[in-house]
């Protein structure tokens, strides 16, 4: 029962952005490669922006009963464990998709964060990247973590403030990567160089400093 709670914001989701893509016109998408596609493709869809899809992981911690908060909360932690084991054996993605399914049952910044990190660690495993894949990186991944923790209570926070503020330097240091280079491969060094201003925050389980 409180596994189809997650599974059903989550496929909420991927139907409100089927719907907002079917308007498009350009038929369903629900998989994160599709919603690539269409970020690629500079579709403007309201179900792809962090700050709506922020919305709805409120929107499920905020329905979440006592009682289905406490199984959730059990469930979100072996997620987490799972996705660091992964990491540690270097299938960043695997973990990224782990500490995201986590969220869903529990949503953090902090393991939106984790998400959008692992990915970004998978990603600097390859030999090119180009500006798009950073670009769909922090609005999908990043921009989501910060706009959630927009919604956490000061007591229940999962990024410190200089935590947030580290990260947001990061973030702007990538953009400013994507705004010189534009359809040539990134220097690899200068985007290891921005991954390092923002604290390792696979250290932390629960509020990251």
């Amino acid at each position: 029962m409180f596994r189809k709670i997650a599974v059903s914001v989550f496929l909420f989701s991927a139907i409100a952005v089927s719907a907002g893509a079917q308007e498009s016109g350009i038929g369903p998408r629900d998989t994160r490669s599709d919603l690539y596609e269409l970020y690629a493709q500079g579709r403007s869809v309201k179900e792809l922006q962090p700050e709506y899809r922020a919305g709805l992981f409120a929107e499920l911690l905020a329905k979440l009963s006592p009682q289905e908060r406490a199984v959730s909360f059990r469930n979100m932690v072996y997620l987490q464990a799972k996705a660091d084991r992964l990491r540690e054996r270097r299938q960043y993605s695997e973990a990224s998709t782990r500490y995201y399914e986590a969220a869903l049952y529990i949503p953090r910044a902090l393991l939106l964060l984790k998400s959008a990190e692992a990915r970004l660690e998978d990603d600097l495993t390859r030999q090119y990247l180009y500006p798009i894949d950073i670009r769909f990186l922090l609005d999908d991944s990043y921009q989501l973590a910060v706009e959630f923790s927009r919604y956490e209570k000061p007591e229940e926070g999962s990024l410190s403030g200089a935590c947030l503020d580290a990260v947001k330097r990061k973030i702007a240091c990538l953009q400013s990567l994507c705004r010189e280079l534009r359809d040539t491969p990134l220097n690899m060094e200068d985007v290891r160089q921005c991954h390092a201003l923002a604290p390792d925050i696979f250290r932390y389980e629960r509020v990251c400093k």
